[in-house]
């Protein structure tokens, strides 16, 4: 009983702390909120800050090279002391590449920021993506020959391990290489024939390196022929096709690299040759597109000549459809041609 009343008494002192000035109190508690919140903002207030990032490439389609710019600046608002102790790693920008193919594009930048921190903007907003896939072509090794073999003695022949040798890389870069050449050191004084490893370099029309092309194998095994007393004569190619190209098409351009060779062999017989002639070319089993259509060829030397160099040659060839010939329907015999106009005028008496 003693209990009960108890806590009748203190629940009525409680009603009546509560309802006593209950409007006072309830401004007094506003009042002490607002002072915090301005003592808050003096001393803590939120301020704009831009930080650096790396951005990333997400959804990426497989084999290709992408190519953006790397760094963006996101700008956040926050209270000042989230700036002293705040993480940059913790911030993330990045470019969604789902669906996007081959070439240029403009991707939207989209920000992750850690919580706390209100984000405000991007720079740039946007940014150009590059993909460029990556491929593989297939080239003849050009060789050639540096230094100087002993006196009486000439190169003969120079034969590579390799008929072709692939450059791999991004589209737009291989497709800038000409040429895969390899110097050849023919080991000064040399009077006997020997083998070596020779690196390859891919190499564009005015000869310069292109870089980000990879060459595979690296480095080919040349077998170096010399012979004494061998007569040299540079010459040009001349491309021989195989009589397959079906009737209604014709060959329109051929193009061939290098466009001459120099040979070696006996003195009489060199001298007796005009041009030099490559494998014939068959298009049995072609598919005529109108596509250009490129080929490495062997030359073909008579018994007793050798290149000098690479004995193959890239040809290129443009086929197109022959153009239909216009012909006359003649008059049907025994129908009579229109009379001129002038002709059927009557003549007055």
């Amino acid at each position: 009983m003693g209990e009960e009343i108890m806590i009748a008494k203190f629940s009525e002192n409680l009603r009546n702390l509560i309802q006593y000035n209950f409007p006072i109190k309830v401004m007094a508690l506003l009042v002490a909120v607002v002072l915090w919140v301005l003592v808050m903002n003096d001393q803590n207030p939120p301020v704009e800050n831009s930080i650096s990032v790396s951005l990333s490439a997400v959804n990426a389609p497989p084999g290709n090279k992408i190519t953006y710019e790397d760094r963006a600046k996101v700008l956040v608002r926050a209270p000042r002391s989230f700036f002293a102790s705040y993480d940059p790693d913790d911030f993330k920008a990045y470019v969604n590449l789902a669906g996007l193919g081959e070439g240029k594009h403009m991707v939207p930048v989209e920000v992750s920021v850690p919580q706390g921190f209100e984000f405000i903007e991007v720079q740039p907003g946007s940014l150009e993506v590059t993909l460029d896939p990556y491929v593989e072509m297939q080239f003849p090794p050009e060789l050639i020959a540096t230094g100087q073999v002993a006196s009486g003695y000439t190169v003969a022949e120079m034969r590579p391990s390799s008929r072709t040798v692939g450059v791999v890389g991004p589209k737009s870069i291989v497709e800038s290489v000409t040429r895969v050449i390899g110097y050849v050191n023919l080991m000064d004084n040399a009077s006997a024939s020997f083998t070596a490893m020779v690196p390859m370099i891919a190499v564009n029309e005015d000869a310069e390196t292109v870089k980000g092309a990879r060459v595979h194998p690296s480095n080919i095994e040349v077998d170096v022929s010399l012979a004494r007393g061998v007569f040299k004569k540079i010459l040009p190619i001349r491309v021989d096709f195989a009589d397959d190209l079906p009737g209604d098409y014709e060959i329109s351009n051929v193009r061939v690299a290098p466009v001459q060779m120099e040979v070696a062999g006996d003195e009489k017989l060199i001298r007796s040759l005009t041009e030099i002639h490559t494998d014939k070319i068959s298009f049995a089993n072609t598919a005529i597109t109108g596509d250009v259509i490129s080929r490495v060829v062997r030359l073909n030397l008579p018994e007793g000549v050798v290149a000098a160099s690479n004995p193959n040659v890239v040809v290129e060839i443009e086929v197109r459809k022959k153009p239909q010939e216009k012909t006359e329907t003649p008059a049907a015999a025994g129908t009579e041609m229109p009379e001129k106009a002038g002709n059927n005028k009557k003549e007055g008496n």
